[in-house]
Order: structure tokens, then C-alpha cells, then sequence
């Protein structure tokens, strides 16, 4: 793949990460939902100023798809901050370094003939690729006439 497609894959991350990190969070006044398993069962708990509060899931279910929306909201918030400021320091580097598909463009012309270019730059592959496929091609001339050659040789001869 090259340079150019993956820093524009990152930017394009980016910019849906951006959107995330955009979006206000919502708050419920310092109101967090905790859950608890015990003796094989779980218990929602609802935490605020004056402590913890056990929820029933048919009366306060409006409360807990709040809070439990609100305690993904927050860390998917924070994961794409982490995430963004990650891609966004790859971006740098990536940016910042020289590019292997021109080094070989960049080189003296003299010197071109004398280089075998990496097969991992672009150019270096395509020339690879093709004289192979020459390659490929003349030897499957050599066997077609090579056996059109036997096979006439297997004919009688026209009197």
C-alpha cells in the first residue's frame, strides 16, 4: 500500500474521530451507574451524592438506559481521544518521512542502469512483474514451437 493511501486512511479515522471527540457529553449530575454480580445475579446500581442506590430494572428502566447510555457515551469519549491523538501522531510521522517509492526516482540517471530497485516500491514491483511476464511469454514460444516442431516431425512426409 502506498504512503499517500494509508495517511489519507488516517486522516479519513481522523476525521470520524473528530466527530466524536465534538459531540458535547451529556451529564446527569454526577449520577454513575454501577454493576455488581452477587450470588450469581446482577444488580444495578445507581451512585450519586448521597450514595448507592439499588435500581429495579421495570420502575427505573427510563433511569438506567440513561445512565447506562451516558457511561458509554463517556468512554467511547475517551477512547477516541486516546485513539485520535494516536493517529494523529502516525500522521506526523508518516508525513515527516521520505517516501521509498522516490528514492530510486531520485537517484542520479548514470547510476539507474547499475540499480536493481526494492520490489516493495511501486516501480521496483512493476519492472519485476514485467520482465517476468517476458520471461513467462518466451518460454511458452519456445515450447509451442518446440512442439509444433515434433509434431511435424511425427507427420508423413507430403509426396
Amino acid at each position: 500500500m502506498k504512503k499517500a493511501t494509508i495517511i489519507h486512511t488516517f486522516k479519513m479515522h481522523k476525521n470520524k474521530l473528530d466527530k466524536i471527540t465534538a459531540r458535547p457529553c451529556s451529564n446527569t449530575g454526577g449520577e454513575l451507574i454501577i454493576v455488581r454480580h452477587q450470588k450469581g445475579s446482577t444488580c444495578l446500581y445507581m451512585k450519586d451524592e448521597e450514595g448507592e442506590h439499588y435500581m429495579r430494572t421495570k420502575r427505573d428502566e427510563q433511569k438506567i438506559r440513561e445512565l447506562a447510555q451516558l457511561r458509554y457515551e463517556t468512554a467511547l469519549f475517551r477512547a477516541a481521544i486516546d485513539e485520535k491523538a494516536a493517529v494523529e501522531k502516525c500522521i506526523r510521522i508518516l508525513e515527516s518521512c521520505k517516501d521509498t517509492d522516490k528514492v530510486f526516482d531520485e537517484m542520479p540517471d548514470e547510476l539507474k542502469p547499475y540499480i536493481t530497485p526494492d520490489i516493495l516500491t511501486d516501480k521496483g514491483y512493476a519492472r519485476k512483474w514485467q520482465r517476468e511476464r517476458v520471461e513467462s511469454a518466451r518460454r511458452r514460444q519456445a515450447i509451442l514451437q518446440r512442439n509444433t516442431i515434433q509434431v511435424r516431425n511425427l507427420l508423413p512426409d507430403e509426396v
